[in-house]
């Protein structure tokens, strides 16, 4: 059985009006109502250990400062110390692999960062040499005539790591709107000019059907690697404000057989209570059952188990803390009994996805639903 009780239904305004996803190398901290995220990107053994670090003082300085540009200064100085005390840095044999001369004063960090304010909508961002994040207009503002999306205008700073200033550009996300952030491996291709790569995103994002952050995320990055290969890390972040109408519930679910059919009963409380129609349930909770049963066969660890319901699109997330590797749609064969639980799950779904980091594996899906008109 789940074993813990379900959470309100009503959760704190910033719960209700911010929502954010990123598919790799990024980072986000909470200070008060607030949230910070971080983007940034690197290559190779080496600039993934810097950047690992560079994104621990980050989580650190957000919580001791809410002034964007404060936080980036402390930053440049983190960077500049692992360029001048980093000596194991280097290769062996490197005139350079000696205390004071790590890097050769040549080690720098392109860096995104952003706090947003869930409850006014207020963005304050700052950036390192880091490519202009994309706004992309909701309704609301599409019918004042703004168009889909178009780049933020505003001032880049030189890289972490060489000194200088990273002004702070201050802009509101009304309902609807959202914030799309992105590593340059997105954009760059060999033989290309950047100005193209930046239309090819701004042409990918008109193409978009409504979506929630994660689905955007997941669709730009589909639409922006599709038919090329991928010669650099590629990361997006999407932050959303949702409007006030966001309902959200989450359990933990102990890797037991039984939790697969009390997941379900839990899930439809819900669904039932959030006025979602009656085939719109049964599709989703055939789902979570899937999800559930592949955490609770191949995971062996508890699972948190997520339901959104947001401008008529309901997300469901299942994550785990198993060593279970990359989730893999294959094809079953034609009498068996089992290996199509993701299979399902994606043919089922308006969008699906499925990732691994060395927290476990988290695996989504999302359905608009129709909703019941209100009951007397």
């Amino acid at each position: 059985m789940p074993s813990a009780s379900p959470p309100a239904t009503n959760p704190s305004p910033s719960a209700r009006s911010l929502a954010a996803t990123s598919t790799t190398r990024s980072s986000s901290a909470m200070v008060g109502s607030r949230s910070s995220s971080v983007m940034s990107s690197g290559g190779g053994v080496m600039a993934a250990t810097v950047m690992g670090q560079v994104r621990a003082a980050a989580r650190g300085a957000a919580l001791i400062s809410s002034d964007a540009s404060a936080v980036m200064a402390a930053l440049d100085r983190v960077v500049r110390d692992l360029d001048a005390l980093w000596p194991a840095s280097m290769p062996l044999g490197s005139n350079r692999a000696r205390p004071g001369l790590a890097f050769g004063g040549e080690l720098f960090v392109t860096m995104l960062y952003g706090i947003v304010d869930p409850d006014s909508g207020e963005v304050s961002l700052a950036s390192a040499g880091h490519p202009l994040p994309a706004l992309l207009f909701g309704h609301e503002a599409r019918s004042q005539g703004a168009r889909r999306a178009t780049f933020v205008g505003m001032q880049v700073g030189p890289p972490l790591g060489i000194g200088g200033e990273r002004p702070v550009h201050r802009l509101r996300l009304g309902v609807g709107d959202m914030l799309l952030a992105f590593t340059d491996g997105l954009i760059e291709r060999r033989g290309e000019a950047l100005d193209r790569g930046e239309q090819r995103l701004l042409e990918a994002i008109d193409a978009l059907p409504p979506g929630s952050p994660r689905t955007v995320a997941q669709r730009v990055m589909d639409s922006m690697m599709t038919g090329y290969g991928q010669e650099d890390d590629c990361a997006v972040l999407a932050v959303g404000r949702s409007p006030d109408g966001h309902r959200r519930a989450a359990i933990v679910v102990p890797p037991m057989p039984e939790s697969v059919k009390a997941a379900r009963d839990w899930a439809r409380q819900y669904l039932d209570d959030w006025g979602v129609t009656e085939p719109d349930q049964h599709t989703i909770v055939t789902g979570i059952s899937e999800l559930i049963t592949n955490a609770v066969l191949h995971a062996g660890t508890e699972s948190h188990l997520t339901i959104d319901l947001d401008s008529g699109v309901l997300a469901v997330t299942v994550a785990d803390s198993g060593n279970r590797g990359e989730p893999l749609l294959t094809g079953a064969d034609a009498m068996a009994v089992r290996g199509r639980g993701l299979s399902l799950v994606r043919a089922i779904a308006d969008s699906f996805g499925a990732h691994r980091t060395s927290a476990g594996t988290t695996v989504w899906f999302e359905i608009a639903v129709e909703l019941r008109t209100a009951r007397l």
